[in-house]
């Protein structure tokens, strides 16, 4: 079986599994619903290989962290609280386009001064990226931090934006509605909007990472975009999706990205 990320557009494992499927009684489509259901059970058993599991937490990435000075304080923007359709207009302008090189991905403002969080791999080795806003206005980003273990960075643009994404502090867990936003394969579809459900959060004892796996559909290019909680409010990031199975998606928590980046939330002062 190949494992091929979509996001990060190289095969990044090949290995063979086995999938077992029976059908108990006659139906209409009966074969392909076979072939379909041994083919899932195969894709359940590829999640339960270490080389798996290496790959989905970079296990196999062993740079050392890259951590810059001291703690970066964000304000605690206040959360959503009406449903996700109730707030699309405020959510879109904050996620944006990144072209770094002939590729391009997503990432998302976590402050009304520029902040703005991604994957390492989508910035790559490059000290400024280019940003797309929702609007169409291009900008420069200068790449402030970064962790190649945790594929995650944080970029700074010279402007204020209107609207800043809120972060949810607490765990995501299984069986929640969530939604990527970001640009899927060509800059062209940005501000695209894919739903799903949170099917695990996986933790692995060896590297100590955890990644959230859900069935939300993405493609190259949205690689650093949000992935968001019923209401609107960041729980993770995507870093990886694989064409092998349903429901392989995976996405880093936001506390996570915000730990290795070494970024604290604060209470915003009282007016």
């Amino acid at each position: 079986m190949d494992n091929f990320s979509s996001v990060m557009k190289k095969e990044v494992l090949t290995f063979t599994t086995e999938g077992y499927a029976k059908q108990r009684a006659a139906k209409r489509d009966g074969i392909i619903l076979t072939l379909h259901n041994a083919f899932a059970d195969a894709a359940g058993k590829m999640t339960g290989e270490q080389d798996f599991i290496d790959i989905a937490t970079r296990k196999f990435e062993e740079e050392p962290d890259d951590l810059y000075g001291s703690t970066v304080s964000l304000p605690r923007i206040p959360l959503l609280r009406l449903p996700i359709e109730k707030n699309v207009s405020s959510i879109l302008p904050s996620v944006v386009t990144i072209r770094a090189g002939q590729y391009h991905g997503s990432g998302f403002f976590v402050s009304e001064d520029g902040l703005i969080i991604t994957n390492s791999h989508v910035v790559g080795e490059a000290k400024f990226v280019g940003i797309v806003l929702n609007n169409g206005l291009e900008t420069r980003g200068e790449v402030l931090r970064r962790n190649d273990r945790r594929d995650v960075a944080l970029v700074k643009v010279d402007l204020r934006v209107p609207e800043a994404l809120a972060i949810r502090e607490t765990d995501v867990k299984s069986l929640e509605r969530v939604y990527a936003v970001g640009s899927p394969l060509i800059e062209d579809l940005k501000s695209t909007v894919t739903s799903g459900v949170v099917s695990a959060v996986r933790h692995d004892s060896k590297t100590g990472l955890l990644m959230i796996q859900a069935d939300v559909p993405v493609t190259g290019g949205n690689s650093g975009g949000p992935l968001l909680d019923d209401q609107g409010n960041i729980v993770g990031l995507t870093v990886a999706g694989y064409t092998a199975g349903e429901g392989l998606n995976l996405f880093i928590p936001i506390a996570e990205a915000l730990e290795v980046l070494k970024i604290g939330l604060v209470n915003a002062p009282s007016s």
